[in-house]
């Protein structure tokens, strides 16, 4: 991996966005590779565009005019990256910037690397409330069945994809949290190779995502599956 844009959404993040930045920054200066970190500000309402401003000698900022959801813009940053591999990751660093050292070794015979929480050697260090763990099993088996997908673990922040990736991220239409499944059943459906990686991984009390989202995220699923027969992933 000699070069590396890693894409940050954000929204209403005046309070993590210093600690993540600096954190990505740091680690990656060390690392003596080629980076660049991209931020979209999903249309915050508090002060996390003027601390984003602090940054403007060593970032990108893309702005969203409105909030607009993660799959938005997660999909607006990782066009505008310029370097070989594509990393997408959580402002709360839910998953810290290192756990990127596990996916060296597979980056030369993976087309993506997905992190996962669910897997054979992942850790996670703080759980999530019951209610939320409960509804992320059952919405991944909901997911297995009715994308096709076998991931174990598709909702994790933390993604890595090849540039060659493009021309099929270009491909996305879910704004909402649901993106990550229509991005991996686009890259199915071309039989690009994804490996799910074991990350550690904890829970963020302040996390946005709400019990409501998950049902959100099942109504997305059934639009991939239509987007899917009216050929929007050919």
């Amino acid at each position: 991996m000699r070069s590396i844009s890693v894409i940050i959404p954000v929204f209403n993040e005046q309070e993590t966005i210093d600690t993540c930045l600096r954190q990505v920054s740091d680690f990656l200066s060390e690392k003596k590779i080629l980076f660049e970190i991209i931020v979209v500000n999903d249309g915050s309402l508090d002060l996390t565009r003027q601390r984003l401003a602090t940054w403007a000698n060593q970032i990108v900022v893309i702005d969203n005019d409105q909030n607009q959801g993660k799959g938005y813009s997660v999909k607006r940053g990782l066009l505008a990256g310029k370097y070989e591999w594509l990393l997408f990751l959580d402002a709360d660093l839910s998953t810290p910037i290192s756990e990127v050292n596990k996916f060296i070794d597979h980056n030369i015979t993976h087309d993506s690397m997905i992190g996962s929480r669910r897997i054979q050697n992942s850790k996670i260090v703080t759980s999530q409330p019951k209610i939320k763990d409960f509804a992320g099993r059952v919405g991944n088996k909901l997911v297995k069945k009715i994308s096709g997908l076998s991931y174990d673990d598709t909702q994790c922040g933390f993604k890595v994809f090849h540039r060659s990736l493009l021309p099929l991220i270009e491909k996305m239409t879910i704004n909402g949290w649901g993106f990550d499944i229509e991005l991996l059943y686009i890259l199915e459906k071309h039989k690009k190779s994804v490996q799910e990686i074991p990350v550690d991984w904890t829970n963020n009390l302040d996390s946005k995502v709400k019990i409501i989202d998950y049902f959100k995220t099942l109504v997305e699923l059934i639009q991939i599956r239509q987007n899917d027969r009216k050929g929007l992933y050919i």
